[in-house]
C-alpha cells in the first residue's frame, strides 16, 4: 500500500489507481475549468461543474504533489487548485453564489448598485461556513501529506 493510500484511503475508489497519464489529463481538465470559468475569491459554485468528481481531482492533484520532485511553482499551483475545491458544493444551483463586481454595471443607479451586492452577500452566506470548513479540511490532508506550504 503507497503512502497516499495509506493517508488518503478514503480517496482511493475501489482501490483504484491513477496513472500519470489520468492525473494529468484530470489536472488539465480542472485547471482549464479554473482558468475560464471558475469561482471568484469568496464565491462558491455548484459541484456539478467539476469536469470530475472531487475525489478524482483529490487523488490527481495530491498524486502529482507527491510525486512532482520538489519544483516550487507547480507544486503551489498544484496546493491552490486542491484547496480551490472547497468552493465548489453540492446544491449550489446553476448560478455561482458570491460577490462578482464583474456581474454589475457601476454605472447604474447607486442605490442598484447596493442592492446587487447586498442580494450577492444574501445568497453566499449560507456557504461561508461550509467553504471554510472544507479548505480546513482540505488544508489538514495535505499536512497530513506533508504538502501544505503554500509559499
Amino acid at each position: 500500500m503507497t503512502t497516499l493510500q495509506q493517508i488518503f484511503g478514503q480517496l482511493i475508489i475501489a482501490d483504484r489507481r491513477l496513472s500519470a497519464e489520468e492525473c494529468q489529463q484530470i489536472i488539465c481538465d480542472y485547471a482549464c475549468l479554473l482558468d475560464s470559468d471558475g469561482p471568484l475569491p469568496g464565491c462558491v459554485a455548484d459541484a456539478s461543474r467539476l469536469p470530475h468528481s472531487k475525489d478524482t481531482i483529490k487523488i490527481a492533484l495530491l498524486t502529482c504533489m507527491v510525486s512532482s520532485g520538489g519544483d516550487d511553482e507547480l507544486m503551489r499551483h498544484l496546493r491552490h487548485g486542491y484547496l480551490m475545491l472547497a468552493a465548489f458544493q453540492e446544491h449550489v444551483g446553476g448560478q455561482t453564489l458570491g460577490m462578482n463586481f464583474t456581474a454589475i454595471d457601476l454605472k447604474d443607479d447607486p442605490q442598484a448598485v447596493v442592492f446587487q451586492l447586498q442580494r450577492q452577500a444574501r445568497d453566499v452566506a449560507p456557504w461561508k461556513q461550509r467553504v471554510a470548513a472544507e479548505q480546513e479540511q482540505l488544508l489538514q490532508e495535505l499536512r497530513a501529506a506533508g504538502v501544505e506550504q503554500i509559499h
